[in-house]
């Protein structure tokens, strides 16, 4: 027999097997979510969460004006105020307490907050420098050590 043909029967039947072999084993894909599985809530909570800090960031970098910001932020804390209540009513959280709905909100805008204070403008070109940049992504200038380590003026809109 020739090998060429030997070696295309062997890759066939390799072929054959790893195809019917899940069928004859009975294994099958879960079908339910896992418990590490974010749910809808989940993603909503996240989705509103992530348009704050957004709204924040915007803010901060001057692409908001005090109207637009305080405008945007109190729609979008309502929202959120509003997912997170109802998955905590979903899952026996909430104790008719409004300060407990507002404090995972209230860490999230501090933990932005802060975040924000770590980045600094670039020194050519005075665009806001990514954390840890070690080049503008605007100008391409070299960012130095000195502007790694600066913080914004801390009365900049925070």
């Amino acid at each position: 027999m020739d090998p060429l043909l030997i070696g295309l029967l062997v890759v066939a039947a390799a072929v054959v097997f790893f195809v019917v072999e899940p069928l004859v084993s009975g294994l099958r894909a879960p079908s339910g979510l896992d418990e590490d599985e974010p749910s809808e809530e989940d993603f909503r909570k996240r989705a509103v969460l992530l348009a704050l800090r957004d709204v924040e960031y915007d803010y901060h970098t001057g692409k908001l004006d005090d109207a637009d910001y305080r405008l945007l932020r109190a729609q979008l804390s309502r929202e959120a105020l509003e997912t997170l209540r109802n998955g905590a009513e979903v899952t026996g959280v909430l104790e008719g307490s409004d300060e407990a709905a507002d404090d995972p909100i209230e860490a999230e805008i501090r933990r932005i907050r802060s975040s924000m204070k770590k980045v600094a403008p670039c020194a050519a070109c005075g665009v806001t420098l990514a954390p840890g940049a070690r080049f503008c992504g605007d100008c391409g200038a070299r960012v130095t050590e000195e502007e790694k380590g600066a913080t914004p003026d801390e009365g900049e809109g925070g």
